[in-house]
């Protein structure tokens, strides 16, 4: 039994011919770990992801180096083992956003298209989540007309795109004022519905937001933003759904009053209407 504050293990990836890093970390069934980032293959990265058993013995580390080099920025399980990862990756011509699904003993099940918002415009990932059911939701910023706006994209456990089209949210191309919208966190309640937090941007200041989707075919179903006090700034930076709340947390600052910075924390109904 791990005893309070006693190391379990410290493992690495890479080394001077092959560097790696990894960004995100999620715990699985019967203690194991996977972690996800890059490991690159001559000098070009390529997304990457490794298992650990709950001793620190590697499992397994898979590349995938179909869709060209780029990241994996979040990782997750599902009650099976079966591992899910969000990449970014440089499919040629732009940016764009693919999602992984790798068996317990690391066979790649699935991979999805490159999924490109339009103009070949940036498309990063930025977090993932999967259901009760193994479906999974990933969350990432799209540019479209030279502006930043978010998208989830929700597949079934069988990679299969499980709404019409993915959902959205836009800056008003037609207001002068806006500039773009930041994608942070992902949440999913108990019924599989998404929320989503970040903040929009105007010219002059930032506003922390929650956006909120249905989970079964992606309908935009509510959302709120934090109102600025005196002209300030704010962003959304984490989110946790739980029971009939949404907690979100970040940053408020006031530059055009005293300069101050403060950190922020709202609780909301999850309703958001």
């Amino acid at each position: 039994a791990a005893k309070s504050g006693k190391l379990l293990y410290a493992k690495r990836i890479g080394s001077s011919t092959t560097k790696a890093g990894a960004f995100a970390v999620a715990a699985g069934p019967k203690g194991v770990t996977a972690l996800a980032g890059y490991q690159e293959k001559g000098d070009d990265p390529y997304p990457m992801v490794a298992k650990y058993t709950s001793a620190g013995k590697r499992v397994w580390l898979k590349r995938y180096t179909a869709a060209g080099e780029g990241r994996a920025v979040d990782v997750a399980f599902d009650r099976s083992g079966n591992v899910y990862v969000a990449a970014t990756v440089d499919s040629g011509a732009s940016a764009d956003i693919v999602v992984l699904k790798y068996s317990a003993s690391g066979a790649l099940r699935w991979a999805t298209p490159p999924y490109d918002g339009g103009e070949n415009g940036t498309d990063e990932a930025e977090k993932l989540a999967v259901d009760a059911k193994g479906d999974v939701v990933v969350l990432g910023e799209s540019e479209r007309a030279g502006l930043t706006g978010i998208v989830a994209l929700k597949y079934t456990k069988n990679g299969k795109p499980a709404w019409a089209e993915p959902t959205r949210w836009d800056p008003d191309p037609g207001n002068p004022k806006t500039k773009d919208l930041g994608a942070a966190d992902l949440a999913l309640d108990d019924e599989g519905d998404i929320y989503v937090a970040g903040s929009m941007s105007y010219v002059g200041f930032d506003t922390a937001a929650i956006w909120k989707a249905q989970g079964s075919d992606g309908a935009k179903s509510g959302g709120w933003h934090y109102e600025p006090l005196h002209g300030d700034s704010s962003s959304f930076h984490a989110l946790a759904v739980r029971g009939s709340s949404v907690a979100a947390t970040g940053a408020a600052w006031t530059e055009n009053v005293d300069k101050s910075r403060n950190a922020l924390v709202v609780k909301l109904d999850r309703d958001l209407r």
